[in-house]
């Protein structure tokens, strides 16, 4: 039983991906129109923001009909990409430059280099698609990440 749902899940994942390569989205989902909120989702080491698509779905349903259709959510797709597995796995891109530079970069200090400049960057997204688009403060922005995505937000969160 573990094995069979561990294979629907592996199954479920490649085909939102290879989904998501298909038909691109802007990664937007929910209340593109005036939202009082934003949920931002960044996905792992190895995935895409179409990983997410269907969770932004389930957040919303899950909410109170009080608090319905007051999120907009965006799923961004992460800058890297580890290109010699590209035509294996469409789906392989990463947030942190130092989950490339692991070999070479051993010492801590060099590793938390890189970490501060894909903040940058995904700083820059949150505020191009989110906080200018929608005019929504970071107090109203929730972050949320699986794996390297949940470093990511680690990162960002003691910035802002």
């Amino acid at each position: 039983m573990l094995i069979g749902g561990f294979l629907g899940i592996s199954a479920y994942f490649a085909i939102v991906n290879v989904w998501g390569l298909m038909f691109p989205t802007n990664g937007l989902y929910g209340n593109q129109v005036n939202p009082d909120y934003a949920v931002v989702l960044f996905h792992g080491y190895g995935s895409s923001g179409t990983s997410f698509e269907r969770l932004s779905v389930r957040i919303e349903n899950m909410l109170p009909e009080t608090h319905k259709n007051r999120f907009v959510y965006y799923t961004p797709k992460a800058p890297n990409t580890l290109s010699s597995f590209r035509l294996i796995l469409p789906a392989t891109y990463f947030w942190l430059e130092s989950s490339r530079r692991l070999d070479t970069a051993h010492e801590v200090e060099a590793m938390y280099k890189y970490v501060d400049v894909d903040t940058e960057y995904v700083k820059g997204l949150i505020d191009e698609s989110i906080v200018e688009k929608y005019g929504l403060p970071y107090e109203k922005i929730f972050l949320i990440g699986f794996s390297e995505g949940g470093t990511v937000v680690t990162h960002i969160a003691t910035d802002i």
